[in-house]
């Protein structure tokens, strides 16, 4: 068996005894002194995350495989890729994350799956929803037969009968009609997961999906498959068949369509509003660009990556920070994450100025000193002075306190690059400690990745030391 499988699985065995998944978890790692533990420990020395450059340590390993949040990971990919989407320059670019395990790219097609399976998870709440409810239209019809129906039109069933007693009647009527623009469109986007999901499914990739892809391209594939071979009303099944080959993108038919069902929500035609949370599926689901997928395009998958997590943490710290300055005080910001072709030779940072003074925020830049090479996750400047350096720390227990060697970075930083102010940022903080002693000042700050968490009293924080920080440089 491999090593790392082996050394999961015996991290996921010991954490059921008593006790034993506290002792894994604790920051100081008091199981490596433990006869009980060697094995444990030998598997982990063994592993592809002992070999790590950066530190991966045991206790945040155990803490990925035995607290792995996944609903915290979904949200931080979110909004990582939403605010890539609004602050990257070009289509063409796309930020990388180079960790120890490969480069990961965002946003990328194929390492967007991940992001189909969660669209998939609220169109099935959506459709489920507008189904329950699914609109219709009462159009009147004319009807004529030998049997009543609706109220009769005397005057033209007289005039067309050849006896005295009419046989044949004519009458106007109204009959649901399912057949509307909002339900053809619901169709579509079934059908576009299906198609979707079959042919990245079919293609051979040089790095092949892992067994987690498979099975939900598997799970899409078999349950939009039964809705199209299901779904109640024929008609709108029939009449969407003439849109399934037409570019959900681009085609001009299907653009007119989403037009249309807007104006009859806009109109109030459609009682459901419901479709209206299908316009903004849809937009979100042209996002994915799965359809421009090839055998030719590959990446790593960082979400379902155990390392990966500490590095999209701190990317997702970074977006926020340029969106909270860009939106909540109103400075335009500029910024760089690479070139086209993936380079990161231009570095990744973005400006802005504040007070007359340009500043750059900058992403693990390292810094060379004759000391040492240093790279903070985040380091602000002004010129070629470092005023201020964040280190994120993706500790998932809310009480455990700064380990050693994460001060004694944040020294070094302090030591080598003379900087003053220095901050950690935790997911996880019950206080928000300030040391001062004198020489410098140590924040200690809470990033939490939830949609409840009120993120901006962080980044107000920060930005305030960065606007005093540069007041006193200009004093």
């Amino acid at each position: 068996m491999d090593v790392n499988k082996k050394l999961v699985e015996e991290i996921e065995r010991i954490a059921k005894e008593p006790h034993g998944k506290r002792l894994l978890l604790n920051i100081e790692e008091p199981t490596r002194y433990l006869d009980e533990y060697r094995e444990v420990w030998k598997l982990y020395h063994l592993s592809k995350w002992r070999k790590f450059k950066r530190t991966f340590k045991f206790s945040q390993l155990a803490r990925e495989i035995l607290q792995p949040r996944e609903d915290e990971k979904k949200y931080m990919y979110e909004r990582l890729w939403h605010l890539l989407l609004e602050y990257r320059n070009s289509p063409d670019d796309y930020f990388e994350i180079q960790t120890e395990d490969g480069t990961y790219s965002f946003p990328n097609p194929l390492s967007e799956l991940n992001r189909l399976e969660m669209l998939y998870e609220k169109f099935v709440r959506i459709f489920t929803e507008i189904k329950n409810r699914i609109d219709f239209d009462f159009p009147t019809e004319e009807y004529s037969g030998s049997s009543i129906r609706g109220k009769i039109n005397w005057q033209k069933t007289i005039l067309k009968s050849r006896m005295n007693f009419p046989l044949e009647f004519y009458s106007k009527i109204q009959e649901r009609a399912y057949e509307t623009p909002e339900n053809i469109l619901l169709i579509l986007c079934v059908e576009w997961m299906y198609k979707d999901a079959m042919r990245v499914l079919g293609l051979e990739f040089s790095e092949p999906l892992d067994d987690q892809q498979t099975s939900h391209l598997d799970e899409i594939i078999g349950k939009t498959k039964d809705i199209l071979l299901t779904f109640p009303y024929s008609s709108v099944l029939n009449t969407s068949k003439r849109l399934w080959n037409l570019n959900y993108r681009e085609d001009p038919k299907i653009l007119e369509l989403e037009k249309t069902v807007r104006k009859r929500l806009d109109a109030g035609t459609i009682g459901n509003k419901n479709y209206y949370e299908l316009l903004d599926w849809i937009i979100e689901y042209k996002e994915l660009y799965l359809d421009n997928v090839t055998d030719e395009i590959t990446t790593s998958r960082p979400i379902t990556s155990i390392e990966a997590q500490d590095y999209i943490f701190e990317a997702w710290i970074f977006f926020e920070m340029i969106n909270f300055v860009e939106r909540q005080k109103g400075i335009r910001c500029h910024l760089t994450f690479g070139t086209e072709d993936g380079k990161t030779g231009m570095g990744r940072f973005f400006a802005f100025r504040i007070h007359g003074v340009d500043v750059t925020f900058h992403y693990e830049k390292v810094h060379t000193r004759p000391a040492g090479d240093q790279k903070p996750d985040f380091s602000v400047m002004v010129g070629e002075e470092i005023i201020f350096i964040l280190d994120a720390k993706n500790f998932s227990r809310p009480k455990e306190s700064i380990p050693k060697y994460a001060k004694d970075q944040i020294f070094a930083y302090v030591a080598t690059l003379n900087c003053k102010k220095v901050s950690f940022i935790f997911p996880y903080m019950e206080k928000e400690p300030v040391e001062d002693p004198g020489h410098y000042t140590m924040y200690s700050m809470k990033m939490t990745p939830e949609p409840d968490f009120l993120k901006n009293q962080t980044l107000e924080k920060i930005f305030d030391i960065i606007s005093d920080s540069v007041r006193q440089l200009k004093s």
